[in-house]
């Protein structure tokens, strides 16, 4: 389940954030030490917001260092991710994402699938730049891989594929960044759901991977790869 935020910074700036997990309806409540939050994002069981001051702090889980704080020690409350000049997050299923202000992507947390997209299947605990990612946009996690857009508004993915997400016409998992293969790979936003991604262009919009309970909206059931 993803961490939906109710209400926005009010004017002293406070993110207040709702989970609903397990069928359990938490108390919506102030984040501790988050007093400048310009984004969130959540999925699962950690969260992470990016500050006026360019840093992201995360809690929550931390089982394969998705919190970025060099430890795998759950944290009730935000810790600093080590990392400078940060102008994107996005927070998968056990991993965790951001865009630097030149372009670079990093990604740290749980790699079974090479969500992480550095080559390996090995878990980081601190980012790790996705080697060849200077000109990242947008970017997007879901349960087990990652999605960006670049400056060329080309949409690029990876990490777990079984159900098609990558939407490179394969099932195979993807360690490092591979181009969505659709005409005219241009596109105003991408987002990845759990085994699922979707992008907009002007009028139109594609999804790709898991279509089991009709989430691609092709009106069937059936993945597309």
């Amino acid at each position: 389940n993803r961490v939906n935020l109710v209400g926005r910074p009010s004017a002293h700036n406070w993110v207040q954030y709702h989970c609903e997990t397990g069928g359990y309806d938490a108390t919506a409540g102030d984040v501790v030490g988050v007093t400048t939050a310009t984004d969130i994002d959540g999925f699962a069981d950690h969260a992470c917001a990016l500050l006026t001051d360019a840093t992201m702090r995360c809690w929550g889980s931390n089982a394969h260092g998705q919190l970025g704080d060099a430890t795998s020690v759950p944290r009730a409350t935000p810790v600093l991710t080590g990392l400078a000049d940060v102008r994107r997050i996005a927070v998968g299923g056990e991993h965790t994402c951001a865009r630097t202000g030149d372009g670079a992507v990093y990604c740290w947390g749980e790699n079974s699938s090479g969500q992480l997209g550095d080559g390996t299947f090995d878990d980081h605990t601190t980012p790790h730049l996705v080697p060849g990612s200077t000109n990242g946009g947008q970017i997007t996690a879901g349960a087990a891989h990652t999605c960006a857009r670049l400056a060329n508004d080309e949409v690029w993915c990876w990490g777990d594929n079984a159900a098609g997400q990558i939407g490179d016409g394969s099932q195979s998992t993807r360690t490092e960044p591979t181009e969505v293969v659709v005409a005219n790979n241009s596109f105003l936003q991408v987002d990845a759901g759990g085994e699922h991604t979707c992008a907009a262009r002007v009028q139109h919009v594609w999804c790709w991977g898991s279509g089991s309970v009709g989430q691609l909206g092709t009106g069937s059931i059936s993945d597309e790869l």
